[in-house]
Formats: structure tokens, sequence, C-alpha cells
């Protein structure tokens, strides 16, 4: 048998069954072709297994049809050696991750080419005073918003002077959330060299460790869709 393995990002087993598979089970029939889906904090795994070369190629081109900018094949590898051949850095500003961020980032050797460190700021002070989050964001709109993931993935770019930056708020829980803020309530930005930078929420209904997982990784592909871009991928 032959298989392969794809990732793909911000999308649900139950969706990908009811859209990718139900769509393409004639191809799937035909060539006798086995299909596996697991979940993961911010993903699914697929695999397809089959004895017949040609109903794979088919199903790996109906996959990139249809998910080509969500796919992955290893994400963390994608993120260093394009980092690398780019000749690009980056830097993160943590508060709800706690160093996992930086953790993923410098477990891969050859990473000081690249990742100039990480501030893990969880007080508003620290914020403020390293990460450049004016105490008049905090207090208007709070630690966990827009605005501060934004005022952070500034501070952090502009501090560490890289080319790329990424800033994470939330809440992790299990405590902590407020009826406006609910627990799972996360902002990740993204900034690429001299534009605007991306921030994009989620609302989660995950563990702690879930959630910290979710946002780790997340943050990533986030980042990967800029490299991917900024490469012309």
């Amino acid at each position: 048998h032959t298989f392969f393995t794809k990732t793909i990002w911000g999308m649900s087993e139950s969706i990908f069954q009811d859209r990718f598979i139900r769509e393409h089970q004639n191809i799937l029939d035909k060539y006798n072709i086995e299909w596996g889906v697991s979940a993961n904090p911010g993903n699914i795994k697929v695999t397809f297994r089959s004895e017949e070369e040609a109903g794979l190629a088919r199903i790996r081109n109906e996959l990139y049809n249809n998910y080509d900018a969500k796919m992955t094949n290893d994400l963390y590898s994608e993120v260093h050696d394009l980092l690398i051949s780019m000749k690009s850095t980056v830097s993160t500003a943590e508060s709800c991750t706690g160093g996992l961020i930086a953790k993923i980032f410098t477990d891969m050797p050859g990473s000081s080419a690249y990742y100039h460190g990480s501030i893990v700021a969880y007080q508003n002070s620290i914020k403020n005073k390293y990460l450049g989050v004016k105490a008049d964001t905090l207090d208007k709109f709070g630690a966990v918003s827009e605005e501060t993931a934004r005022e952070m993935v500034i501070g952090i770019q502009t501090n560490f002077n890289t080319n790329y930056a990424i800033s994470v708020t939330g809440i992790a829980g299990p405590s902590g959330g407020t009826a406006e803020k609910k627990v799972g309530l996360v902002f990740i930005g993204v900034k690429a060299n001299k534009e605007e930078p991306e921030i994009t929420r989620y609302d989660l209904n995950l563990s702690r460790d879930g959630f910290r997982e979710f946002v780790a990784n997340t943050s990533l592909f986030l980042l990967l869709k800029k490299l991917r871009k900024d490469s012309d991928y």
C-alpha cells in the first residue's frame, strides 16, 4: 500500500467529511482508497491509502484544488526552511502560551539563525514597559483585545528588530473569564515587515493545554501564510 498524509488548518473533521469525502466518494470507491481523519487543536490530519498510485494522485490533486492555502506537510519545518532561505528573522510576544511558541522555534536545530527571542508578558505593566503597549489601550480595551495584540506585535518587532513578529493574548482558563470575555477568547497578531499587523480572533472551547497548543500552532500557521506569500511560494 502507498499512502500520504496532509495537515489541513482551520478545518473540522465533520466539515471535511461532509464536503470533501462526500464529494469525492466516486474516486475513493473506484480506486479502493482507504482514508482516515484525526482531529487536533486547530487542524485535522488526513491520510489516504491505496494500491492504486493513479487514484492517490487524483485525490492529492483534489486536496490541493480545495485546500492548498490551508495545507501543510510539516508546519514547523516549512516555517524553519522558509525563514532560512529568505534570510528573515522572527520574534514573539506571548501572553497566554507561556513561551510555548518560543519552545517550538528553539526546538529546531539552527533556529538561532532567524529566531531573535520572545517576551512572555503576563502582567500589564510588563506589556507596557517592554512591549510598548499603551496604558491607555490596556485601560480602555483590556489585555485580551485586538488593540493590545496589535500593539504587542508592533512592539516586539520594533524592539527585537525582526522581519516578522507574532503576538498572542488570551484567556486559557479554567478561570479568568468574564461575561464580555469568556474563557477561550484569544487574539493572534502577525506582522510582516512594514505591513500593517493582521489580528485574528478565535473563541475556543478547549482544555488549558489544548488551548495553548491551538494558539501556538495556529500562530505559526498564520506566520507561514505570510512567509509563503513573501517568498513567491
